[in-house]
């Protein structure tokens, strides 16, 4: 943790171990006594796509090679999550969070569309203001 002070601005920047796991920097920010918080997020660039066959799309995070998302491209250019495994080893450790944010950068950049009938997903989806333009519930 450090503070950066530059008259009446002051910026506290939390680069914490936890933090660089999750690809994110916590920052909060005082203008003269109004406190802001903001969160800055790595994008996703570490992960490989496996695809099983002509439909069947996985995503492996390269740091976690025994987890995985697998999805289906259905015919409308819409993905849907059939299933997100999770090594037992890394549980707990939001490497499934990863393994879906790696999904949401794919399908970005497929100019595509998704759907889930994994529960995982189904939950962070619901939850996920951001994908509001891309999930199909």
């Amino acid at each position: 943790m450090f503070v950066v002070t530059k008259k009446s601005i002051t910026w506290n920047i939390a680069a914490n171990e936890k933090n660089i796991k999750n690809n994110s920097i916590f920052c909060s920010l005082k203008i003269n006594s109004t406190y802001f918080v903001i969160i800055f997020v790595k994008s996703m660039t570490n992960y490989q796509i496996n695809k099983r066959n002509s439909n069947i799309v996985e995503i492996v995070l390269n740091k976690y090679a025994d987890s995985h998302l697998r999805m289906q491209l259905q015919d409308n250019e819409i993905y849907c999550v059939i299933s997100t495994y999770v090594d037992p080893t890394h549980r707990g450790q939001g490497v499934g969070k990863l393994l879906y944010q790696a999904m949401l950068d794919y399908v970005r950049k497929q100019k595509a569309k998704f759907s889930a009938v994994c529960p995982f997903v189904i939950d962070l989806a619901q939850h996920d203001k951001s994908v509001q333009d891309i999930y199909v519930a």
